[in-house]
């Protein structure tokens, strides 16, 4: 029933739920919320996205002259049978996009503090909001798993630690359980093939060297081969070509 909903305990999450408006254009909702939402700079989202950061700037910011009906948008919440849709349109990209530019920029010396604190906080929020969603719960799953390995993530002086390299004893291991039981209650990638999901048991993958002392090659690579059948990029045909060595 519509009130079972439970509120939104988070005035940043309605925001970007507003944002996600289907009247607004898909290319717009996640650098919108990126850049009016959680504060984040154009010159970030562009370098994240590998675009232009006028592209993302005009995008954010332009949205009323190309887009009349745009100021007609009510800021209302959507209702609970539209609250997936929502998501899918954008919010959970920024979620994950705001962790993933905090830790690229850090090193940079772009101070985006606590960016990363903030998408875990939403992406747990999100997961208790709607418990039944599996892309909500392998987005949660996925930011617990790599914010796990935060502390050995850098040198001492801002350097990246490469994931072979790091020590997994400095690992956050009450992330790692809490990712694993997120993991756990969302699909199967193999089955469902999930997007979240399925980055989120590749970094369960990597995160079970902790306990395990190595890491599954076989399974990382089919789970890796399971990605590019959802989302195709160079990236994940390197990650599971590097599988078969």
């Amino acid at each position: 029933m519509e009130d079972d909903i439970p509120a939104i305990p988070d005035r940043r999450l309605e925001l970007m739920l507003v944002c996600a408006h289907p009247a607004i254009e898909p290319n717009i909702r996640t650098p919108l919320m990126l850049q009016s939402v959680l504060g984040v700079e154009a010159a970030a989202i562009a370098t994240a996205f590998t675009v232009e950061p006028s592209a993302h700037g005009a995008a954010a910011g332009a949205g009323q002259e190309a887009h009349p009906a745009m100021p007609a948008i009510p800021f209302v919440l959507p209702e609970r049978h539209d609250l997936a849709e929502r998501l899918a349109r954008g919010v959970l990209e920024a979620v994950y996009g705001a962790y993933a530019i905090d830790w690229q920029f850090a090193p940079r010396g772009a101070p985006i503090e606590s960016l990363s604190a903030e998408a875990l906080h939403l992406a747990l929020v999100l997961a208790e909001l709607l418990p039944e969603e599996p892309e909500v719960l392998g987005l949660a799953a996925l930011v617990c798993l790599s914010e796990a390995r935060g502390p050995a993530r850098r040198t001492a002086d801002g350097g990246f630690v490469p994931l072979g390299e790091q020590d997994a004893k400095r690992w956050d291991e009450v992330l790692i359980a809490r990712g694993e039981v997120l993991l756990r209650r969302a699909p199967r990638p193999q089955q469902a093939g999930p997007l979240f999901s399925t980055r989120a048991a590749i970094q369960s993958a990597h995160c079970a060297r902790a306990s395990q002392g190595k890491v599954d090659l076989v399974a990382l690579q089919r789970l890796h081969r399971a990605l590019l059948r959802v989302a195709p990029s160079l990236g994940a045909a390197v990650a599971a070509a590097c599988c078969r060595r």
